[in-house]
């Protein structure tokens, strides 16, 4: 307890049966001059984030003048991944309270408004989602009610050290909001049998569509095999690194994983997510050891290790420093899978199991066997992955700019070069469209995937498509270089 008048802390102690654990990214909310509401958050019983935290679901009263605190309910942690903005309105009439909740876990999050019950563990989603990039404490995001209670007001703000800039956004919705389902207007009963038929139709038709769309791929699949550009003779799924272990997938991403395009991202067992169990330093030290043995099947030494993550330590600071942080690891790895990490001659590399899957090896893989021997299934494979986004976009580091450069560079050059030596007309036009958005996940101002995909677009009457992308990219060109882009639209798809 913060005391003005002396300036100076005083360590509180809570009363009643209910003490709320260490956390932060809480919501908090007025109930009247003397009874707060605390919701969520996340962290765990020792204070202490580097070790497993997890997402809190549980709703307190906290009265500031006794310091008593009352838990009023708490959700099932294991259906839920949110937690909730600063603030929380709460509307003691209909004894309810609203939070703005995200997922802690993404940076691309989304921010949505969520209307609980004081009395029981239930809420409603309202409203439209708030694009929201969370970077823990660069992030700030925040709910208010006006004066007049007319209106909710939530704010965002996210701040590029980098570019030392911060984006502020200001959202407005009339008070009380209501869910969706509550504003549509009813059908007159009249027109039931007409709406129930309708509907009959409708889904008749989509199945008609998916089963035809699926017999047609089955149809391409097996046309395109003994063609000179898919004889490969060796499936995706008999590949296995003989380094690390990992095994590729060629159908599906199955359980537990660790993905890299689009965002860090890992799976363990029973399909838990324990990405927010990594801390930036648990995450970096990973990284670094697994993306140097995927590079060479080395890994990486010792002294580069303590050259990026402890340059500030002594030598036997870092070994200590670097010993509680793989110790942490091999905790965490226990709730994902067979992973180990060793260390031989100095160098620190990453092992896996049979079942583990990682998107960026994968796709290793797949250029290497594409750079020799073409095939559209490789082919589409690739495209698919890698359309997840860049790799790592969320982690700003100077050690992965390189791997990041190198990779984004190898991947795009292979994908044109496909697409040039395609004279047969093996790949169709989906295919390379899908290569297009492929390469724009990795260099969003390639002038090739522009053309590429505009050209294709009109080609099958998307005109229209073809010109929001061409306008799209022309926004980005001149925000970027501050010059106007130097083709117009028809000399794109000429």
């Amino acid at each position: 307890m913060y005391d003005f008048a002396t300036r100076t802390w005083q360590k509180g102690v809570y009363k009643g049966e209910s003490p709320i654990l260490p956390r932060y990214l809480a919501g908090l909310g007025v109930i009247d001059e003397e009874t707060v509401l605390i919701f969520g958050g996340h962290g765990n019983k020792e204070g202490n984030q580097e070790f497993s935290p997890h997402n809190y679901y549980d709703l307190f009263t906290y009265n500031v003048q006794t310091s008593e605190t009352k838990k009023l309910w708490e959700l099932d942690a294991t259906q839920h991944n949110f937690v909730a903005a600063n603030s929380l309105v709460v509307d003691t009439l209909q004894r309810c309270f609203y939070a703005l909740c995200f997922p802690n876990q993404k940076f691309n999050a989304v921010l949505q408004l969520y209307r609980f019950s004081m009395d029981e563990p239930v809420y409603d989603i309202l409203a439209d989602s708030i694009p929201y990039p969370f970077n823990d404490n660069h992030s700030f995001a925040d709910l208010y009610l006006t004066n007049d209670k007319r209106q909710l007001v939530a704010v965002t703000s996210y701040t590029d050290e980098k570019a030392a800039e911060a984006e502020i956004a200001i959202y407005t919705l009339s008070f009380p909001p209501m869910k969706s389902s509550e504003l549509l207007q009813k059908h007159a009963k009249g027109n039931s049998l007409m709406w129930y038929i309708f509907l009959i139709l409708a889904v008749l038709l989509l199945v008609y569509y998916g089963w035809n769309r699926r017999r047609k791929q089955l149809e391409t699949r097996k046309n395109n095999v003994g063609q000179p550009v898919t004889a490969t003779g060796v499936e995706l799924m008999d590949m296995q690194d003989p380094v690390t272990g990992i095994r590729t997938i060629q159908e599906e991403i199955t359980q537990p994983s660790i993905c890299l395009f689009g965002g860090f991202q890992v799976i363990g067992k029973e399909s838990r997510n324990v990405t927010g169990e990594f801390s930036p330093i648990l995450k970096q030290l990973f990284l670094l050891i697994l993306l140097y043995t995927l590079k060479d099947g080395k890994g990486i030494s010792s002294f580069k290790l303590r050259e990026i993550l402890w340059y500030d330590k002594s030598e036997e600071s870092a070994k200590n420093n670097r010993g509680v942080s793989l110790s942490k690891l091999r905790l965490i790895f226990e709730k994902i899978g067979e992973i180990s990490i060793s260390s031989q001659t100095s160098y620190w590399s990453v092992h896996f199991g049979n079942d583990i899957y990682c998107d960026y090896y994968e796709a290793l893989v797949l250029m290497d066997r594409l750079a020799k021997v073409p095939d559209v299934r490789d082919i589409r494979r690739l495209a698919f992955i890698t359309s997840a986004g860049e790799l790592l976009p969320n982690l700003q580091a100077d050690w992965v700019d390189t791997f990041k450069s190198d990779f984004s560079n190898k991947l795009i050059d292979l994908l044109l070069h496909l697409i040039a030596a395609d004279t047969e007309q093996v790949l169709d036009t989906s295919l390379k469209i899908n290569i297009s958005d492929a390469i724009f996940a990795h260099d969003s101002l390639n002038e090739d995937a522009l053309k590429l995909k505009c050209k294709l677009l009109v080609e099958t009457g998307k005109n229209g498509l073809a010109q929001k992308i061409y306008a799209s990219f022309v926004k980005e060109y001149q925000a970027l270089f501050g010059a106007e882009f130097k083709y117009t639209f028809e000399q794109v798809i000429s």
